[in-house]
């Protein structure tokens, strides 16, 4: 699975040598979204290609797509990058199933149980048998990628005119379909008490180690988005239970997380794993981002798991384990522990931890300056994010796009 997904990015993201000036954060972006942004629209490049249609696509391939629309937008107003937000969700809506038709996929076998009436996204990339399976990290991802839209019409009320009908279509999908799959199965322990219960079939909890960290907390930073929607002006509450859900299992999720970190006293930093408690290995720069993404979307949205110190505690581990004590030539070692070589850059997520500490965004700024190449894929949302911060600086992203609230009862 990872193998595909590190294909399929550098076969469609990757642009090539940029003419433009390395910090012209602006024109880099649009120069890789012109080339790049309206390709992975057309799912049948994908059917051609691999012959499935599947939320792994959605998660790893797409949904960087529309983190760049969200800062592209947050940085300029300009409502064109929620137009292009709205081309690609609608076609990811368009695409969710109750089930597999016959022929999408290569095995046509799924769980029964999968026949719920909810719909949503699935692949057969994980399964051993390669079967359709329905996961809560590509759930979550992809699930995230339509919250964020609604969040930003509804706490805004100069785009209601034009935007809110639409957002309150994807809120009705997100919690008709997403949120109350997982809820109606949240309980459930399906868990067959070996390998991880990653998906809908065998679910039984992220706690124990069942499911590796990224993954639940993909779902975790979906929630706290959520939590911020129910808290919305315009928010309309048909499913208390949902509401309640949001915050509570949005904390729980982070609070499980917090168990498993491992303190580094001598760097003030953390260390943690792929999965569970620390054990073998530490979890290596892509995962890590993901994780980090759950702590900052929380935080930025009124969780009190992590304080200030502790968020601190996530930039040590960045600039003092992490980076390579390189100013002009920067670059971050693969693992957390500081451990894999050199040579990669803070994942996106990460890079937002500069409201705590600047230095990692003129860091993670100056490794793009130097890598005019790196601009496809992920690297196009590094690039939207940058013109972002440019602007903006480090001012938490609250205050700028929703304002402090209270949970509702």
């Amino acid at each position: 699975m990872q193998k595909f997904i590190l294909i399929t990015l550098a076969t469609v993201f990757l642009a090539g040598p940029s003419t433009r000036p390395a910090g012209d954060w602006n024109a880099r972006y649009t120069t890789a979204e012109k080339k790049w942004g309206n390709y992975v629209h057309n799912w049948k490049n994908y059917a051609v290609n691999k012959n499935i249609i599947g939320s792994d696509l959605v998660a790893w391939c797409w949904s960087p797509i529309l983190r760049g629309y969200e800062w592209r937008y947050k940085a300029t107003g300009r409502t064109v990058w929620l137009d292009k937000m709205i081309a690609n969700l609608d076609a990811w809506i368009s695409n969710m199933r109750d089930v597999p038709a016959k022929g999408v996929f290569k095995n046509d076998e799924f769980w029964p149980q999968y026949k719920d009436g909810f719909k949503g996204w699935g692949a057969t990339d994980y399964d051993p048998a390669k079967r359709y399976q329905e996961y809560i990290v590509h759930d979550g991802i992809g699930a995230e990628a339509i919250a964020k839209f609604v969040e930003i019409v509804y706490y805004d009320k100069k785009l209601h005119a034009k935007y809110k009908t639409k957002a309150d279509e994807y809120l009705r999908v997100l919690e008709d379909h997403i949120v109350a799959k997982w809820h109606k199965n949240w309980k459930s322990d399906r868990y067959p008490g070996r390998g991880m219960g990653i998906d809908l079939q065998r679910w039984g909890g992220y706690r124990k180690a069942r499911v590796p960290n990224n993954q639940y907390l993909a779902f975790t930073s979906f929630l706290w988005v959520m939590h911020s929607i129910a808290n919305s002006p315009p928010y309309k509450v048909k499913h208390p239970e949902f509401v309640k859900f949001y915050y509570a299992e949005g904390t729980g999720m982070l609070e499980y997380f917090k168990s498993v970190l491992k303190y580094d006293a001598k760097n003030d930093a953390y260390d943690w794993a792929y999965r569970g408690p620390l054990g073998s290995r530490s979890e290596h720069l892509g995962y890590a981002g993901m994780d980090c993404r759950a702590v900052i979307e929380g935080y930025l949205r009124g969780s009190k798991v992590f304080d200030e110190k502790e968020m601190k505690r996530f930039v040590n581990t960045f600039v003092r384990v992490m980076w390579n004590k390189d100013a002009k030539k920067p670059s971050f070692s693969y693992y957390v522990n500081g451990k894999g070589g050199y040579g990669k850059n803070l994942d996106v997520d990460m890079v937002r931890f500069s409201r705590f500490e600047p230095k990692i965004f003129e860091l993670a700024k100056k490794w793009y300056e130097n890598r005019p190449k790196e601009d496809g894929g992920r690297g196009a949302s590094h690039l939207a994010l940058f013109a972002f911060l440019e602007k903006h600086g480090t001012a938490p992203e609250s205050q700028l796009f929703f304002k402090k609230f209270k949970q509702k009862k």
